[in-house]
């Protein structure tokens, strides 16, 4: 690649021409959309509030009661706005998601009438008590939740089409010319917020610059920056130099700080290392959150009782079909009923899973944990019948119910499994920083039975692991709903 290192600013305008001519005349703020969002909540409520009151008419003449329609709707409207602006529901991130945030913005609105109301009778005003009070509250309440979340899918589509077609955009420049300037590059130009428009890329040290490294041409100097800042053509600024290069960071970021732009400081390259990774703050101090703890809090407690409710249910529902399955293992050949197994669970803690017994008993002693294969010898009529619908797998329910195993999660693997591909698949044991589970995201996605190849065991690693990054509870029901519907078909256990 050729590098452009233009040394006037005619000759970096000139560059951006056709940047500039598309662009500038609605560049936006994201602190000023959460303004506007902010009114567009306030005149929603505030229209639901008065639509709801189909009885508002009526009390024209009637002034303390129509009054207290007002005070309410201003009281709820300014409640509302607080629990939003509180709950984050004005920032950017939460606007350009994808599809807005649902539970959140339900959330906050609940919360909201529910403050309406306890500060209506911790205050002991009157409004409780005028006629159709309740019921109007919920009607209304429900019309501006419904409002808002049209109004943030209206936002998001007009924000991603305005951005396409060049009327709404931020015009960022790029300073750096290595590697982290050139990933920085990559995301920036990757369209998934389009509204990013990349202008630019500077360095002063040309000479020391790889053109190979960097997909985008110099634009300039630093000292040509300033002038195109000068000239309104630049909204944000990213600095993407290596952390280790500090003094020159915050010379740089010195230089610059007296520009109307906002001047972010790109990430290092151990940021990409990590894909997952967010910023946040410990103490005050910002921190890279590269690895968190994916059940912490109410995720913890909610799946514990989803968990414990439903494992409880499933062994009464299904007392009998147990009962059967050991009656059929006892009697067509001698040994156990059940099958006790070490595995590695949470943690890396070792556990016994619980299965009925699916092969002879008294076989001669074996090296290892081998796995069943097809036409396994080893296996009885009736354990074939069992593994092949997973019936095998029913007295996991009582791992569940004492805590060793979740409903879905990981499928745990014998000891010496573990040791094996753990040496050779990378982040293999960060499946145990979840419970294993009697079905996961793997079993469900095809990945079911043998696992003969280091390839198929690191298939099901990255479905684990996907799992564990995305984990909810709907994520959970889909999860169990896939499993009942196709586990009577599966023909990959054996």
């Amino acid at each position: 690649m050729t590098v452009d290192t233009p040394q006037t600013i005619d000759q970096v305008t000139h560059a951006w021409s056709g940047a500039a001519s598309e662009r500038r005349g609605t560049a936006f703020s994201s602190k000023k959309l959460g303004q506007w969002l902010m009114a567009s909540d306030i005149a929603v409520a505030i229209l639901a509030g008065g639509a709801s009151a189909h009885d508002l008419l009526s009390y024209i003449g009637h002034t303390e009661l129509l009054s207290m329609y007002f005070v309410a709707i201003a009281g709820g409207t300014a409640i509302l706005v607080l629990v939003f602006k509180m709950m984050g529901l004005y920032d950017f991130s939460h606007v350009s998601q994808t599809t807005p945030p649902l539970r959140r913005l339900i959330l906050a609105t609940a919360i909201s009438m529910f403050a309406l109301t306890a500060i209506s009778f911790g205050l002991r005003l009157d409004f409780m008590d005028f006629p159709y009070a309740r019921t109007w509250l919920g009607v209304w309440f429900s019309l501006t939740g419904v409002g808002i979340i049209v109004a943030r899918v209206a936002v998001r589509t007009a924000i991603v089409s305005m951005s396409r077609s060049g009327r709404l955009r931020r015009n960022v420049a790029i300073i750096g010319g290595g590697q982290q300037a050139a990933r920085i590059y990559e995301a920036l130009a990757g369209q998934s917020e389009p509204w990013n428009h990349v202008v630019g890329v500077f360095d002063d040290r040309a000479e020391r610059r790889n053109p190979d490294a960097m997909p985008h041409p110099r634009s300039g100097s630093i000292r040509n920056l300033i002038e195109c800042v000068r000239m309104n053509m630049v909204d944000d600024i990213v600095v993407a130099l290596p952390w280790s290069a500090n003094s020159r960071l915050i010379e740089l970021v010195t230089l610059l700080d007296d520009l109307p732009v906002d001047i972010h400081l790109g990430s290092d390259l151990a940021y990409f290392a990590f894909p997952s990774s967010n910023v946040g703050s410990l103490s005050g101090v910002a921190v890279l959150d590269v690895v968190q703890n994916p059940l912490t809090g109410w995720r913890a407690i909610l799946k514990s009782i989803e968990d414990k409710v439903v494992s409880s249910v499933a062994l009464v529902v299904l007392s009998p079909l147990l009962l059967a399955v050991a009656m059929a293992v006892r009697f067509t050949s001698p040994g156990p009923i059940l099958f006790r197994q070490s595995r590695y669970g949470f943690n890396n803690q070792i556990f016994h899973v619980l299965k009925f017994r699916s092969m002879y008993h008294n076989r001669p002693p074996e090296t290892g944990t081998p796995q069943a294969t097809k036409n396994d010898p080893r296996i009885t009529p009736v354990g074939r019948f069992i593994r092949r619908t997973s019936l095998d797998e029913l007295p996991q329910l009582f791992n569940v119910l004492e805590g060793t195993m979740s409903l879905v999660g990981p499928r745990p693997h014998a000891v010496d499994h573990n040791e094996l591909y753990g040496g050779v698949i990378e982040s293999y044991f960060a499946r145990h920083r979840m419970k294993p589970g009697i079905t996961g995201w793997a079993q469900v996605n095809g990945l079911r039975g043998e696992t003969d190849t280091p390839e198929k065991m690191q298939a099901r690693v990255k479905f684990d692991l996907e799992y564990i990054a995305k984990w909810s509870l709907w994520l959970d029901l889909k999860i169990i709903l896939k499993t009942a519907m196709i586990v009577l078909f599966q023909k990959s256990a054996y």
